[in-house]
């Protein structure tokens, strides 16, 4: 067991060393991670020399534990949020985080000055006999904080996920590679691995616990590593400064003339000017052709065409494809899909699909 825990510890020191050199220049999302990594070694290195010594060294190792695993769960927020809404500020959530981790310290050392005498448990019946020991308390709290924080993180960053999933369709053509749609499975991993720890923080001497959370240590790192480094930089600097100062709320009011002239623009820009055919078309560059600013558009786009952006410019992109696969029978699926705008076959024939009822390949051999 001491074998397998020391490999472990050994190959995920390395791998947060070469992922934290990799990563030492680059956007806001890649600054956070690194901060997460950096954390996560300063976690390694203080669990691997307190357990060398754990019989001397019980409480200050599940403080050790528990404080440095509260810390990353608000990075790994502030990581997503950053991920998905750059130009946010998360100052609160930050301010909050650390007076809770103020507070837990000082209560944690009143009670260990105190109340230093060392325990020995083995199981939860052990827990249940000593209830009232204040170690026994000073854990019992420490492991429902830390549960607490894990789950609201988790909230937070699924209500996260569910309003990227909306910014992007109000903003973007295309979904691929930055949909973040692995993000929810990697939550609930986090959720998993985080209870699994708190366990730990409550039966520390169980050392088959112990083990099993540097497995799914491991494993989560590695994912939020692969996450960041593939989809970093979802919106560029320009989207970022609109963000800031415009909203996509629908309380704007858009006088009757506008919003027909828009309308109308909008229309022709996408029937003869082909706009659609761009695989990477992102609302801001409709709006700057149609002279306008991206909060209006998307306003117009929703009530005028019932639709959201990436809605929108796909039912053209189907519309074009339905009459290049009815007239043109030489051009393969793929030469269409690429030809109309999609970035790649697998969305377009979900969107094809969506739209018409049948697969493009049935389409055609249907006539149409």
């Amino acid at each position: 067991m001491f074998l397998i825990t020391v490999t472990i510890l050994i190959v995920t020191l390395l791998f947060c060393l070469t992922t934290i050199w990799v990563m030492r220049k680059g956007s806001r999302p890649k600054l956070w991670l690194t901060a997460i990594l950096a954390t996560a070694l300063a976690y390694i290195l203080s669990i691997a020399l307190l357990s060398a010594r754990q019989h001397d060294f019980t409480e200050k190792l599940m403080f050790s534990y528990s404080l440095i695993g509260i810390f990353i769960a608000g990075l790994v927020l502030r990581y997503c949020r950053a991920l998905m809404f750059p130009w946010k500020s998360n100052r609160t959530f930050m301010t909050w985080l650390l007076s809770v981790i103020a507070v837990y310290i000082v209560l944690y050392i009143g009670f260990t000055v105190f109340y230093a005498p060392p325990l020995a448990l083995h199981s939860f019946g052990h827990i249940v006999k000593q209830i009232w020991h204040p170690i026994i308390i000073l854990r019992i709290a420490t492991f429902l904080t830390c549960l607490a924080f894990l789950i609201y993180v988790c909230i937070q960053i699924i209500i996260m996920y569910r309003r990227h999933q909306t910014s992007i369709a109000e903003q973007f053509s295309f979904r691929e590679d930055i949909s973040l749609s692995l993000l929810p499975c990697l939550v609930g991993f986090f959720l998993f691995y985080g209870v699994v720890s708190a366990v730990h923080i409550l039966l520390i001497d169980l050392r088959w616990i112990f083990i099993c959370t540097n497995f799914i240590y491991t494993g989560f790192y590695l994912c939020m590593t692969i996450l960041g480094l593939r989809q970093q930089d979802i919106y560029t600097k320009v989207e970022i400064d609109l963000n800031k100062t415009e909203s996509l709320s629908t309380t704007h009011v858009i006088s009757a003339a506008l919003r027909r002239r828009l309308t109308k623009e909008l229309t022709e820009l996408m029937l003869q000017k082909h706009l659609f055919r761009n695989p990477e078309l992102r609302i801001n560059e409709v709006a700057l052709a149609v002279g306008t600013n991206r909060t209006y558009l998307s306003k117009i786009i929703r009530e005028n065409f019932n639709n959201n952006f990436i809605g929108l410019v796909n039912k053209y992109r189907i519309k074009e494809a339905k009459e290049l696969l009815s007239s043109d029978h030489s051009l393969s699926v793929i030469e269409i899909s690429e030809r109309v705008g999609f970035k790649s076959i697998s969305s377009f024939y979900s969107c094809f699909k969506k739209e018409t009822g049948v697969s493009p390949m049935q389409f055609r051999k249907g006539g149409g």
